[in-house]
């Protein structure tokens, strides 16, 4: 029997992210401290690069996550997320959701509680001037939904015509076969 994968921290996935982007990047740990400091990371020593890698963050804050985002080039959301979005995050000790759900939050596409897809729930637990992004951003994907919809039904008619043509060969085969006897 397959077991639940143990969720991770923040902290841990963050850990994670910036050990892989740093070794992607081929710099050395006094290197990334450097990258580090300059983006206000705070002590950017190898020893506290070490640290970071070997042992972790216990408490991760918005100030390191924004100045590895910078010091990396990358979203700060990058730094916080992994390629399975099934993998299950421990936000709190009590919430633990998988990670898709702990993105979109974050992007403020959905809440934790309540209804995630209650258009009133998300305007009522975001700052005003979210809404309209939010608004936008439900806009594109529900296009793209529309178009994958509309592809997949054009798709879906072209096949069938194949297949009534096809069966129109094979009749007009098996009739020349019959003929030819």
């Amino acid at each position: 029997m397959d077991e639940e994968p143990q969720p991770w921290t923040p902290e841990e996935v963050f850990v994670e992210r910036v050990r892989a982007l740093r070794r992607q990047r081929g710099w050395t740990l006094e290197e990334m401290g450097k990258q580090f400091e300059a983006a206000g990371y705070g002590a950017g020593s190898k020893q506290a690069m070490t640290q970071l890698e070997g042992s972790g963050v216990k408490r991760l804050t918005l100030n390191q996550v924004h100045a590895a985002a910078i010091a990396f080039g990358v979203t700060p959301i990058a730094l916080l997320a992994t390629e399975d979005p099934a993998m299950p995050i421990e936000i709190t000790s009590g919430t633990t959701v998988q990670l898709g759900q702990y993105i979109e939050w974050w992007r403020g596409e959905r809440t934790l509680i309540g209804d995630p897809r209650s258009e009133a729930h998300l305007i009522i637990s975001t700052p005003r001037w979210l809404h309209g992004v939010i608004a936008e951003t439900r806009t594109e994907r529900e296009m793209t939904e529309l178009h994958l919809e509309t592809m997949r039904t054009q798709v879906f008619k072209l096949e069938t015509e194949n297949l009534a043509l096809l069966k129109i060969v094979a009749d007009q085969a098996a009739a020349l076969a019959g003929r030819d006897r």
